[in-house]
């Protein structure tokens, strides 16, 4: 079923958060901070070790260099953990914060996509994600 953004979401953050909702993270909440303050987008903190939270962190934390138009990007985005109590639907949630600019989260929501298909990366984290589960990880 493909997910349809709630009427009443920032335009901002469609783009991002549609993405996200394609790689299964759950999001819980976003805000486009409206120009005035930072872009952020709440998520449930399911299963940080996942194909999904490789993808998400690689956008985020370091940027997509293999792609010339992104490693242009300055890295303005980071990805905070928080602890709630059961308001939340996770005891552990994340947020994902950036830049006041209107164009953000479609930016990052093109890097997150190019990751996403990076066959390459996606080998490498399938490879990571195997030895951990044969108790080959810390």
């Amino acid at each position: 079923m493909k997910w349809t953004p709630p009427p009443d979401m920032d335009e901002e953050c469609i783009a991002l958060v549609s993405i996200m909702q394609e790689l299964n993270i759950r999001t819980i909440g976003s805000c486009s901070g409206h120009g005035k303050k930072p872009i952020q987008v709440w998520m449930a903190a399911e299963n940080l070790v996942s194909r999904k939270m490789a993808i998400l962190t690689r956008a985020v934390g370091y940027g997509y260099t293999e792609n010339p138009e992104f490693a242009k990007l300055p890295r303005e985005w980071r990805l905070y953990v928080y602890q709630f109590d059961a308001y939340y639907p996770s005891p552990v949630c994340l947020m994902l914060e950036g830049p006041a600019r209107p164009a953000a989260g479609d930016e990052l929501a093109a890097r997150i996509g190019a990751v996403a298909q990076d066959t390459g990366f996606a080998e490498t984290v399938r490879k990571w994600l195997q030895s951990q589960e044969s108790g080959g990880g810390a």
